[in-house]
């Protein structure tokens, strides 16, 4: 025996938020697509309907179906992923990307990966990876540079290496 389909009642406020969601040109397709799920639910269409019309499957449109009723527009948010928690903040991370702004104590003309390691106290393969999200670089002067606006807003705090 086949199992009803959770029934999806909208409010004004949420019906308004995901259409408006669906309308936002920066929104992702698989936000998109949970938002057009449910308001179909909410027009009455059937899981086969809504699964046909979006092409996915009944599984598919039975899971934001069910995580709509249960929490409402929350429910269509991705769940945070399983794995190892960060070890480094962003403190320590916004304290590795300064040090590379300076130069180094023992008047090199730049950092290398290892020394700014020892001087951080963590780990060389670490410090690469902060120098590699954030794409700043061990070279001195004018070749570091500090974004700001939109960009400087990204993970990597705003910090990027460019040669002029």
């Amino acid at each position: 025996m086949a199992r009803a389909a959770v029934t999806i009642e909208l409010s004004e406020e949420e019906e308004g938020e995901l259409r408006a969601l669906l309308r936002r040109p920066s929104v992702s397709q698989q936000q998109a697509l949970r938002a057009r799920i449910v308001l179909r639910a909410a027009e009455g269409a059937t899981n086969t309907q809504i699964a046909e019309e979006a092409s996915v499957s009944l599984p598919t449109v039975g899971l934001w179906r069910r995580s709509f009723s249960e929490r409402r527009l929350a429910g269509l948010a991705d769940a945070p992923r399983s794995g190892r928690p960060r070890e480094i903040d962003d403190d320590e991370v916004q304290r590795v990307l300064a040090m590379t702004l300076e130069p180094p104590p023992d008047g090199s003309t730049h950092w290398s990966v290892r020394r700014l390691a020892a001087a951080t106290g963590i780990s060389s393969t670490t410090v690469h990876r902060i120098w590699a999200r954030s794409q700043a670089q061990a070279s001195p002067g004018p070749f570091v540079q500090v974004l700001q606006g939109p960009a400087a807003d990204r993970e990597d705090r705003g910090l990027r290496s460019r040669k002029r």
